[in-house]
Parts: structure tokens; sequence; C-alpha cells
């Protein structure tokens, strides 16, 4: 029901969803550029982390005060909730990932194994700790936090790793990607957290994959390519289900699938907007434009709930909201001068 907006000015905006409305402005107290910035909400949505260089503030969203600062040794650039919401995973500039306790501040432990400042940390719902770091972008380390804080294992992959996502019940990671836009040697590969082996594995895109979502019965996996396609597999029985490219005439830089199953969102190139496909009949459901055709949609999602679907677009660095009942776009909010990488 509520958005969360980072401005220029460090100030930290809450949206109420029906409205369209701020509802509340908060200061964080940060000066204008002092690097990265980024916001998280925790998986209950009971806490919201800003990430302002190397500021770190926590706020509890059901009073929004007395929040919890700290500042780490130097600036980051992602940051993670655990899913108890109680630690919360910080990375960047430096090769270290810092583990902080979200009701104290306080820094629980340091881990150590990347050779290259770490460029993206994601926790799965089972709390294995997942991270990448810069360089040839072609492994990710796994930590296991519920044991010990030592060495992580290490997955390595032929060539770089675009997208990964998490199985609801964080028992198995699709992991997904390729060279660079539009040239082969694309891969997707499911793999148990637990074991590291491969549960399975398709290289049937004709370029590289952007994106990749798990289904929400964790039997299908959904791809997005820059070959103009949207590729859907079923881990159980091995195989391809289908390409979906009516309504893309470019690479598909973004998807979602909307939590009952029924949809599958896209985006990629400016004229493309917005492809929703319904996933049983696999037709195009809709084609959501913008008014300008110049501008480049990033990341988008459906809300938790189903009722919203959200797309952010650069450079005019807006949020578009859209209402999942009847596709109707009801909101734009303004939330910065620059690319949102995240959704």
């Amino acid at each position: 029901t509520q958005v969360a907006t980072l401005a220029a000015s460090g100030d930290v905006w809450i949206w109420d969803m029906e409205s369209g409305e701020i509802i509340k402005q908060i200061s964080t107290g940060a000066k204008p550029g002092v690097g990265f910035y980024g916001l998280t909400f925790a998986p209950q949505g009971n806490r919201l982390a800003a990430l302002l260089g190397n500021q770190i503030v926590i706020w509890n969203t059901d009073t929004w005060a007395h929040p919890v600062r700290f500042t780490t040794r130097s600036p980051h650039r992602t940051i993670a909730f655990d899913p108890a919401s109680s630690m919360l995973a910080v990375a960047g500039a430096r090769t270290i990932i810092e583990l902080w306790n979200t009701d104290s501040g306080q820094l629980v432990s340091e881990l150590r194994g990347h050779f290259e400042p770490v460029t993206d940390l994601q926790f799965s719902p089972s709390g294995t700790l997942v991270s990448k770091g810069t360089g040839t972008f072609r492994s990710l380390k796994f930590w296991d936090l519920r044991r010990a804080y030592g060495e992580a294992r290490v997955h390595r992959f032929i060539n770089p790793v675009k997208s990964i996502d998490f199985s609801s019940d964080g028992k198995q990671i699709v992991v997904a990607g390729g060279p660079h836009s539009g040239v082969q040697g694309d891969f997707l590969k499911v793999l148990d957290i637990q074991t590291g082996k491969q549960v399975y594995s398709s290289d049937e895109h004709h370029a590289s994959i952007s994106s990749v979502v798990f289904a929400p019965d964790d039997n299908s996996v959904v791809s997005a390519s820059w070959d103009h396609l949207i590729g859907i597999w079923d881990i159980s029985s091995q195989s391809r289900v289908s390409f979906l490219d009516d309504g893309i005439h470019a690479g598909v830089m973004c998807l979602d699938v909307h939590p009952s199953g029924e949809w599958i969102a896209a985006a990629g190139a400016p004229r493309d907007g917005v492809v929703v496909w319904n996933r049983k009949t696999e037709t195009v459901e809709t084609i959501l434009h913008l008014e300008s055709d110049q501008e480049i949609l990033g990341p988008l999602c459906f809300s938790p709930d189903g009722r919203w679907m959200a797309a952010s677009s650069w450079p005019q660095g807006e949020l578009h909201l859209w209402r999942c009942m009847d596709w109707q776009r009801e909101r734009v909010i303004k939330i910065s001068d620059a690319y949102c990488d995240r959704l």
C-alpha cells in the first residue's frame, strides 16, 4: 500500500499508492552527492533502510521514530535485509561484506572472500546470502549464515551473470546471463542452493539473457533476452514450454510474473512499452505505452498483493503505477533525475 522513494536531497518520501499523495517526508540528514543512494524494505515491510554513501539509516515503519543510524568504513552500493529483518548486509567499494544488527546498529561480522568490489547482495528466503563482485561477473558466492561466518561456496559460470532469482522456499536459485546484449553465449541454470548441484540448464535463447524469475508455483522459470523472446521453462520436465514474442520488437531488459501466475509483464525498447501476456493462453493481454516513445523503461515489478504493477522510466526519473484489474495507469511519481536500477 506504500511506496518509498529517495529524493536527490537525501530525503525519503513515503507515498500512499491509493491516493498518490505523499503521506510522510523524512529528512535523513545526509548531504547531497554523498555517493550511491538506495532504499530497501525488509521482507515483512516492518523496516526501511536507506543507503547514503557510507551512512545507513533504518526506520521502524510502524512509528518512523528513533531510526537506527550507523556509518560504515567506506561508501557502499548495495544493501539487503535477511529474511528475519534482524540483519542488514552491506557491501560496495571494499571487498568485505559487513553484517549489521538492525536493532542495535552494531557490526556483527565481516565476510571476507571477494577480491574485487561487491556489486550485488541478495538473501534467499531460507537465509543464504548470495553475493556478486566486479571483474568478470562470472561467479557467485553463497554464504550460509546459519552455520558460521566462514568461507563461502563459490559457483563459477562461463559467461557473466546478469540476473538471479530464488524459489519461494529458498531451496533453489535460477541464474542466467551471457556475454553482452545481442551476442550468443546465453545460459540459464537452476541450482540447489544447499548442495550447489545443477537441477536444470538451458541455452536455447539466441542472445544474452537479461532477466529471469521463478513463477509463483516454483515449478517453472521465465526468462527475458536480447533476442526479443520471453522463455518459459518447466523444471520438472526439463524442457522449454514456449517462447513468447508478440508485441516485442527489440531486446527485452526486464520482466516479472504476477503473484497469481496469471500474467507475465516485460519491457524493453521505448516504443514497445510494457507488454503483458496471459500466461495460460500465451497471448498478449495488453500493451501499456507511456506518453513519450523516448522514455526507456527500467525495472518493473508486481506488488506482493498483486494489485499493482510498477515500472520506472528514464531519463524522466518517474515511477509508473498500473492497476492490474483493468491495466489503467493510476499514478506517475517523480522519483529522481537518475536511473533507477531496482524496484
